[in-house]
């Protein structure tokens, strides 16, 4: 009841200021159309950790599920407030369940 039916909370193209990260873009969406969103601050790794979006939190779906994101396709292996946004970047960030 949480989830749209085609399982997107936000698609669309925005234009962001030099130096935001994929954490502050997704934070800035997410107040902006009012969907909720956790997270946490991880010292040891300096960056923010996702674990929930729109109600759907980590493990909901299994032990190893949770919210990840890729950038252009790829996923850069850092976490989403370490991570600068460049012009041009395609953002998603995607629940994976595997």
């Amino acid at each position: 009841e949480y989830i749209p039916g085609d399982g997107i909370f936000f698609s669309g193209k925005r234009e962001y200021k030099k130096g935001i990260t994929v954490y502050d873009a997704l934070d800035e969406i997410c107040k902006e159309s009012d969907i909720l969103m956790d997270s946490r601050y991880t010292p040891i790794y300096e960056t923010y950790y996702v674990a929930g979006i729109g109600n759907l939190y980590e493990f909901d779906c299994g032990s190893m599920s949770g919210w990840k994101y890729s950038v252009n396709g790829v996923t850069p292996g850092v976490g989403s407030s370490r991570y600068t946004i460049k012009q041009g970047d395609k953002v998603v960030f995607f629940y994976d369940y595997e």
